[in-house]
């Protein structure tokens, strides 16, 4: 402490040789603490007043030198405990909570499985806790690593908005846009969806995923796509959603079966059909379950074959498999002729789905959305009614 009132009071005063001397003295005082236990008080009182002074001629040497500078850089990391963590290390722990893997998380990463290991492993060390527990086959989050990864998926977050602010001088709309799309819907707009949004932004290129519901909204949270396009029911934390169109199911009849000489279908009349349906995963699969669950009755059809496309299906009615049921816009690709398949719509109230656009409530590029959804209502996709 007179060291402290000796530098504020002391002519010629300066806050950096006010920080300098501080950092001095706190240095001596840690010092100091292991020799009182060493050599008793009288010891630790010389230790301090020696390293005092040297510190005060080193200053007087190189006060205005960048070499204080260097100096007061070095003392400080040991105030701190050389702790230093980086951004990378944290997202090297939210990729491996996420693979449950080391090798796959190291190939995400870009770097070598020791690199990895050996930055997990330091962080773990700093931070004196254990953020996963390893095995030969399996790694898994301990329960304070699950708070530790969610924190450092927020931190990651908004590292990233950062750089988007920084974009926003070079425009909104003149950095590529990452969107995801639901296996079903992707298809059929994205040929659309490119045409038109070239006039609205025409140099804001389109990163494009097709994938399952659930991996979508995974990315969504983190940060890894800008917007997804899905069909309702959705429901996420801390997005912003936007309704884009309803779109009616329509039956896929093989040619020469005897509905379809029928202009519409009823319900009732699929009871007794093999009706190919999505596999598990697939969100339209449950829809139309939902709004048909009599076509499950007939226990012939759990031994049908699931598509894993809705072009699968499609070419499994032509095939004579069976019927099925798609959305409309999937109909009308000239793929086969009538001859081959009809599509015929449900008598009564139609079923339909509803598509929209969902992303993150603090995504930095409004405008980018906006050209997006623009361009998804004026695709014309058949059977659709904007909203």
């Amino acid at each position: 402490w007179l060291v402290f009132v000796h530098a504020i009071l002391r002519p010629g005063y300066s806050q950096f040789s006010y920080h300098t001397e501080i950092v001095a003295v706190h240095q001596c005082a840690g010092q100091s603490r292991q020799y009182l236990t060493r050599a008793g008080p009288r010891g630790a009182i010389v230790v301090l007043v020696l390293r005092w002074l040297i510190a005060k001629l080193f200053l007087m040497f190189c006060r205005q030198s960048k070499y204080a500078i260097v100096w007061l850089a070095a003392h400080s990391m040991n105030l701190s405990e050389k702790f230093v963590m980086t951004l990378t290390e944290l997202k090297y722990i939210v990729t491996l909570a996420q693979e449950r893997h080391f090798r796959r998380a190291a190939e995400r990463c870009f770097v070598s499985q020791p690199t990895l290991s050996v930055a997990i492993k330091k962080l773990e060390d700093e931070l004196d806790v254990a953020i996963f527990e390893r095995n030969r086959s399996d790694v898994r989050v301990t329960m304070i690593g699950e708070r530790i990864v969610a924190q450092a998926r927020k931190v990651l977050e908004e590292a990233e908005l950062v750089k988007q602010l920084a974009q926003e001088g070079k425009g909104q709309l003149n950095l590529p846009l990452r969107v995801g799309a639901i296996f079903t819907v992707g298809p059929y707009l994205f040929p659309h969806l490119i045409r038109n949004i070239k006039p609205i932004a025409p140099e804001m290129p389109l990163i494009l995923e097709e994938n399952y519901t659930a991996v979508l909204r995974q990315k969504l949270r983190n940060g890894e796509v800008d917007a997804i396009i899905i069909s309702l029911p959705f429901d996420e934390p801390d997005v912003d959603m936007q309704d884009l169109y309803d779109e009616p199911f329509q039956v896929l009849i093989p040619s020469d079966h005897a509905l379809a000489k029928q202009e519409k279908i009823t319900r009732k009349q699929l009871e007794k059909e093999s009706v190919l349906l999505l596999g598990e995963g697939h969100c339209f699969r449950d829809q139309v379950l939902n709004a048909c669950p009599s076509i499950m009755k007939n226990p012939d059809d759990n031994h049908l074959p699931q598509g894993t496309s809705l072009e699968t299906l499609r070419h499994m009615v032509a095939s004579g498999l069976g019927l099925s049921i798609l959305p409309s816009s999937s109909s009308n690709q000239h793929i086969y002729d009538s001859d081959t398949i009809v599509e015929r719509p449900f008598a009564g109230k139609t079923p339909y789905r509803r598509i929209s656009v969902v992303w993150r409530k603090r995504f930095s590029r409004p405008k980018a959305i906006e050209a997006l959804v623009e361009a998804i209502t004026s695709c014309p996709l058949q059977g659709a009614a904007n909203l």
